[in-house]
């Protein structure tokens, strides 16, 4: 299977970029879509793709998605061909798209929801509920159940410390 020639990917990439940039979020988001179900679209125009898709998403999580698969794409690329084997051209390309990508992140940095996941720190909260005075009778009718067990093992840590 042989691929389309560069100007056809960089038109309809630049039609992505021209409904975003038009408020047609819908469309860019629709062709977008489209163009990344080719699977002998060039990485360059991918980048390209996956950013504006990314940009035109009302869904925080799901822009993260793409912009996680856009630097993925990025840091493979830069590790097939680094800055040392380039020409200057292609090095400005890279330069491009690690531009985008740095603006992506910027925005998506701002557009951050407040009950997005942090990042894994290893601390690990274990909720508590109140219990009732109900609750705790039936808990004592759980004897030998794997919760008392460890509601034991919790009660006689923190009376050690």
């Amino acid at each position: 299977m042989e691929s389309a020639p560069a100007y056809y990917w960089a038109m309809r990439t630049e039609l992505v970029e021209t409904l975003f940039n038009d408020d047609e979020l819908f469309l860019a988001e629709k062709e977008a879509r489209s163009l990344l179900k080719e699977p002998m679209m060039p990485r360059y125009y991918r980048i390209h793709c996956l950013v504006l898709l990314a940009q035109s998403l009302k869904d925080w999580h799901e822009s993260k998605y793409y912009q996680d698969c856009a630097e993925q794409i990025w840091h493979r690329m830069r590790l097939l061909w680094p800055v040392e084997r380039l020409s200057a051209d292609d090095n400005s390309l890279m330069d491009e798209l690690r531009t985008m990508l740095d603006e992506l992140e910027e925005d998506m940095v701002a557009d951050k929801p407040k009950n997005a996941h942090a990042e894994f720190n290893g601390d690990v909260v274990v909720y508590q509920p109140e219990s009732t005075e109900d609750e705790e009778d039936s808990a004592e009718s759980m004897v030998g159940s794997p919760f008392e067990k460890v509601a034991r093992k919790s009660e006689q840590k923190e009376k050690e410390s």
